[in-house]
Formats: C-alpha cells, structure tokens, sequence
C-alpha cells in the first residue's frame, strides 16, 4: 500500500483495489473463525424434530465458498431416533443445509447428497442446451465402452444414439491377437488387419462370430479367459457398432476430433499431464479470452499487469480486428 502511496500514476482505484487484496485473507480468518464458533455452539439435537441426537461423533469437516474465499469447518454429527436419519445440526444453523431449504419450500425431505448430485445432472443438461442440443436434429454420443458412460448417456440425453469409438474397439481386438497368436509383429498383422477392414466396413457380427470360434477353439487357461474377457465386450457392444450406418449417415465413427481438440485445450491452458478442476479451468478461459482480445484492462483497470506492457505472447495471438472467444468446458 505505501508505494502505491508514493507512486504518482496512481490513483484512488488503485488504492481501493490494493487495500480490499490486503485485507481479504484476514477477513477470511475472521468469518472461519466466526463459523467455527457457531458451529461448536450448535446444541446436539434434530433440526427437524428437536429431540437430542445419539451417537455423536465430532470432527466432520466441510468446505465451502464465502465471499472472502474457502472455509473450513469442523461440525457434529449424530443419529436422530425419531426420525431414524442421520443429522449434522451446525449445517442447517449455519445455513448450509439445502435440503432443510427444500423440505420447507416444497415439503420433500431429501439428503444432501442427492441433491448434489441432481445439481450436477442439471448442470450438464444445461451445458448440452447451450450448445444447441434443443435444435440439434439428432445427438450422438461416441463412448469407449465403459459402463458408466452409456448410463451417463440414458440419464442426461436418452434421446441420443450411442456408438462404440471404433479406435477403442480396434484396441480389444488387438487384446485378441495377441491372446491367440502372441506378440509377433508379422503374425499379429496377419490375424488383425482383415477382422479391422471387417469391423469397419462390414457387420460387427461376423467379427463377433469369429471370436467366439476362437474362443471355442482354444483349450482353456489364460489364454481364453483373456479372449473370453473380450468377447464378452463386443457382444455388450455389438447394438452399438453399426459403422456402415453411420459412415452412410456421414458422421463420426470415432471420437479423435474430441479427443484432440481436448489435448490441445490441455497443452493451451495447463499442459498435459497436469489436474485442474472444472471451475478453476473456466475461470482461466474467461482471462484467456480477455487476454488475447487485449482487453485485460476492462477486468482490470487498476492493475498494472497489461499484456500489452509484458512481453508475454499468448498462442496465435489475434490479428487487428480479430476477436478470439471460447466457451467453458
């Protein structure tokens, strides 16, 4: 603050901005601090019934988002006789409880973690809607076969067609190949090139079908649980790999364009390899943009940081009259 005092190109919003960064961290302190305490004044009974909870156990830690930034807190959980439900009293005391703000809205008694997880469900049909999913004339979604994925699919788009990634579906057959005729290179080629040029061009079926003479073929052991194993994949699979309808219908067979334009946001934003939350990546696309559109100053009018004043040079930096944009993952 003193050499924002002593600087002459400073004025009054510069101030105003140092001193609310200055002070930020301690009113974070002060409001945990602040709900800690209250939170350890919450007598142990039912928010709902106001009979005194059993089986108390302490130290349950939650997280959440004040205006000053993350908090902690430590609270006491217990077993509501009564209502045969377990309950954390400082949640609904401090106002945390959206279930408790539910039940009086709506009458619906539901726990948190539902709701949570109805939050997010929402949140991504919302994400689909944006992204034209109510005008689109069809929606397909291309998976790698996992469980979870096509039950993500019945949930937040049953509308939509699902289809196996054919590079995945190119990879457990190699798995195959090398179950039946080993690691050689030559013979691997041998066995795997005309069930692929089939698997593309002709019936999933006919493949199928040769696996399962394979499987049948072989005596036993590890060898066929592997092959077993895989062909257990294509027949939970097959209704999900009719490439000629879709080569014919002129989309996608696999989901590399995804895949690679995911990579390149990785390399762009937070390099590949690295973690990085959702929210935490949105925020940086939202800077990237003013970044580049060399309007850092409209988010920031009092802060010296300019990229037109740094000698930073930000990946395909937009020509005059150019405007870069992106939406959020």
């Amino acid at each position: 603050m003193q050499q924002l005092v002593q600087a002459s190109d400073q004025n009054l919003g510069h101030l105003e901005v140092q001193a609310a960064h200055d002070v930020r961290e301690l009113l974070r302190q002060a409001v945990a601090r602040g709900t800690q305490t209250n939170a350890d004044a919450t007598p142990p009974t039912c928010p709902v019934c106001g009979q005194p909870l059993r089986r108390l156990s302490s130290g349950h830690a939650r997280t959440f988002k004040c205006r000053f930034g993350f908090i902690p807190v430590q609270r006491t959980r217990g077993y509501c006789k009564r209502c045969k439900k377990g309950r954390t009293p400082a949640d609904t005391a401090l106002g945390l409880e959206a279930s408790a703000v539910l039940e009086h809205l709506t009458g619906l008694c539901l726990p948190r973690a539902t709701l949570d997880r109805e939050a997010k469900r929402q949140g991504q049909r919302a994400q689909a809607l944006r992204r034209g999913l109510g005008q689109a004339a069809g929606a397909l979604v291309l998976g790698d076969g996992a469980v979870w994925l096509w039950r993500l699919s019945d949930d937040r788009w049953p509308q939509a067609r699902q289809r196996l990634d054919f590079s995945h579906a190119v990879q457990h057959l190699a798995a195959v190949g090398r179950a039946l005729v080993g690691k050689d290179k030559a013979k691997l080629t041998a066995w795997f090139q005309p069930l692929v040029r089939q698997r593309k061009h002709e019936s999933s079926v006919k493949v199928i079908r040769q696996l399962e003479e394979a499987l049948a073929a072989l005596p036993g052991g590890a060898r066929a649980t592997a092959v077993a194993r895989e062909v257990a994949y294509f027949r939970e699979q097959q209704g999900r790999m009719d490439d000629r309808a879709v080569r014919r219908a002129g989309e996608p067979i696999g989901s590399d364009l995804v895949e690679a334009t995911c990579g390149q946001d990785q390399c762009r934003f937070k390099r590949p390899g690295q973690f990085w939350s959702p929210r935490g990546d949105e925020a940086l696309l939202c800077l990237e943009t003013f970044w580049r559109n060399r309007r850092w100053s409209l988010l920031f009018p009092h802060s010296a940081f300019h990229p037109a004043k740094n000698s930073y040079a930000p990946h395909g930096r937009a020509r005059a009259g150019s405007v870069w944009c992106c939406a959020p993952l």
